[in-house]
């Protein structure tokens, strides 16, 4: 299975080749002619990857940072399941690896070694940029991962479990994760993750989610503001050249990202990205309204998904028509998603729905309703459909008409659902119309 690690000594301490003859050293290492062959090698800004050490020299004298006692250069491995890959893709991989956005303008040399029982490849990177003279940032190797992981899931490989990432830390990196001192780095090259396939706001939203982090992003705000994980915050200012991540600048990306995609044979991931950016919406949101397992496929099949839902398979499978399946594991967060979260979301659709026709509801249940009403509205737009296209608009309808044209109203004045929701929830309505619409 294949993961990506940077060098360690005996003790687990990272490698810090920090003088001139320790980088002429490994370099010799890695291109060894013992444990690689010259068809094997390659790399990025370099004439010839073999002459790397002079090459590397040259860049950092022309910026003025050859002197001895930091980084020189840095040192990353990728390993592969014995068997399971061939030195040609192994050296592939690589050169699609080394091309990456988060490597742009530093010097890689790399060799594929066939040395051993499992194929693995020796990147050498050198610490000064040859386009602006900035020293390389190191780098959260999580990120670099993802990178790697998701080029050997596009040929076929398999990858190393989150929980055996975890078991082959260093000491040192568990330590340095614990005091948080890369988590702005993690952040950045996270966008940069995004960046490189999304071609709008939509999907740059959503690739973010699914690393776990929330985008505020709102047109009075100068700076996008970035939540990971842990919770902590981050505005795109603070990014390493925050001119590549302004607002303009990030449109720009999407725009280039769309003729791209437009213009050229896709591969396995940007070919199916817009696909499965719209499955995953349209299942979310039929979740929220559907009360039943039947009903939910029913709405699915509405909105031309076939929908595999059997017992004896772990994952719910969607497809349309002429598309490749996509399953319920890739959408984030992946626990309201399984069978089990799904069913969780009907039972309560269906009380609140009970709720509602019985008469013993509040004014927060009616909000929750108007919001229901205000998404069959557009799914209805969307889709062309009839009135009765939807069960719960069909049941509720004239109270559907009553609250939507409500809303309406409400927008046109600039102030939309929300004024509702504070008005019923205060108690400070201005007619009972407002809130008591059955």
């Amino acid at each position: 299975m294949a993961t990506v690690i940077q060098a360690q000594d005996k003790s687990g301490k990272y490698m810090k080749y920090d003088t001139k003859s320790k980088m002429k050293y490994i370099l010799d290492y890695v291109h060894d002619p013992e444990k690689t062959r010259s068809e094997l090698q390659g790399g990025t800004l370099l004439m010839n990857p073999e002459n790397a050490y002079d090459e590397f020299m040259l860049t950092k004298q022309l910026w003025g940072k050859d002197q001895e006692g930091k980084r020189m250069c840095m040192h990353y491995i990728q390993s592969f399941k014995p068997g399971e890959v061939t030195p040609e893709l192994a050296k592939q991989i690589a050169d699609e690896f080394v091309k990456q956005k988060n490597f742009q303008g530093f010097q890689i040399s790399y060799a594929v070694h066939t040395d051993k029982d499992h194929i693995h490849t020796h990147f050498i990177l050198n610490t000064v940029n040859v386009e602006d003279g900035h020293k390389w940032q190191l780098a959260d190797l999580k990120i670099l991962r993802r990178v790697s992981d998701r080029l050997c899931k596009k040929h076929g490989l398999s990858i190393l479990p989150e929980k055996e990432v975890a078991k082959s830390k260093s000491p040192a990196q568990r330590d340095a994760e614990r005091k948080g001192t890369s988590w702005k780095k993690e952040t950045q090259m996270a966008v940069d993750a995004a960046l490189e396939v999304a071609e709008n706001h939509t999907e740059f939203f959503w690739l973010m989610n699914k690393q776990g982090y929330q985008v505020r992003w709102k047109n009075e705000y100068k700076y996008v503001l970035f939540t990971n994980p842990d919770g902590k915050k981050m505005r795109n200012r603070i990014f390493e050249n925050p001119g590549n991540y302004t607002k303009e600048a990030m449109r720009e990306r999407f725009r280039e990202n769309y003729k791209r995609h437009k213009n050229k044979e896709p591969d396995e991931k940007s070919e199916s990205l817009n696909y499965r950016t719209e499955t995953f919406f349209i299942v979310r949101d039929v979740a929220n309204t559907a009360t039943s397992k039947e009903e939910f496929i029913q709405l699915m099949e509405q909105n031309d998904y076939h929908v595999q839902w059997n017992d004896d398979h772990k994952y719910i499978t969607f497809w349309k028509d002429g598309h490749k399946p996509v399953r319920n594991r890739s959408f984030y967060p992946n626990e309201e998603y399984t069978k089990e979260g799904l069913e969780e979301k009907f039972k309560r659709n269906e009380e609140r729905l009970n709720r509602i026709r019985s008469g013993k509801y509040d004014a927060k249940n009616v909000v929750e309703l108007q919001k229901l009403d205000k998404l069959f509205l557009l799914f209805s737009i969307i889709e062309g459909a009839e009135d009765n296209a939807y069960p719960h608009q069909t049941n509720l309808h004239e109270h559907s008409v009553r609250s939507i044209d409500e809303w309406k109203r409400e927008q046109a004045k600039g102030h939309g659902l929300g004024k509702i929701e504070r008005r019923c929830l205060s108690g400070k309505k201005r007619k009972q119309s407002d809130c008591d619409v059955l």
